[in-house]
């Protein structure tokens, strides 16, 4: 089924992302929530795209979008605990692994290069963000930018309503900049 040229996963992928920014940027734990069926969407997504190895870094920014919801919930994003540790080597596991994948591959075309640094600021925004720490939105505009170019303008097969949605949240991060940096957390 396809709605405006974008198949249905894609239009749940996007706007999951989109309205979870959007509500993330409000400072609502249901942002998490939404994100994350978003973030399933684009497991989906990539699956059917047959890119198996963006699909399982993406099934670990899941995780970590899971984790960013915890932390919201208990209200203790500003206690490291041992889940903290975990998800922090977990992500630089991720980052590790898609650095070295990215020099052994021999292939330094655009697409792996923004694969690479998409998959380390998504997971470093989330991680940020999930201690209500305001550098997680910068973080996200740097993945979101290349995510929608990569989407539009680099994969073999050109999402570009979902490209579109996903620079459309770098509103969003903005928003949320602001929000984090003139209130007090709730």
């Amino acid at each position: 089924m396809e709605i405006l040229g974008a198949t249905l996963i894609e239009l749940v992928a996007g706007f999951g992302y989109l309205m979870g920014h959007l509500l993330l940027s409000r400072k609502q734990i249901s942002g998490w929530i939404v994100k994350i069926l978003g973030g399933i969407a684009w497991i989906i997504f990539l699956f059917q795209n047959q890119n198996f190895i963006f699909m399982a870094v993406t099934v670990v920014i899941v995780l970590s979008m899971l984790y960013g919801f915890y932390k919201w919930n208990q209200g203790n994003y500003d206690k490291r605990t041992n889940v903290d540790k975990f998800f922090e080597i977990l992500a630089a596991v991720v980052a590790i692994f898609m650095i070295s994948r990215f020099i052994l591959s021999g292939v330094y075309a655009a697409g792996p290069i923004f694969e690479t640094v998409i998959v380390i600021a998504e997971i470093l925004g989330t991680i940020l963000l999930a201690h209500k720490i305001i550098f997680g939105w910068y973080s996200y505009i740097i993945m979101s930018l290349l995510a929608g170019v990569l989407v539009i303008f680099i994969n073999s097969n050109p999402a570009v309503l979902l490209g579109i949605l996903e620079l459309s949240s770098i509103f969003f991060y903005y928003k949320g900049i602001k929000n984090f940096s003139n209130k007090k957390f709730i």
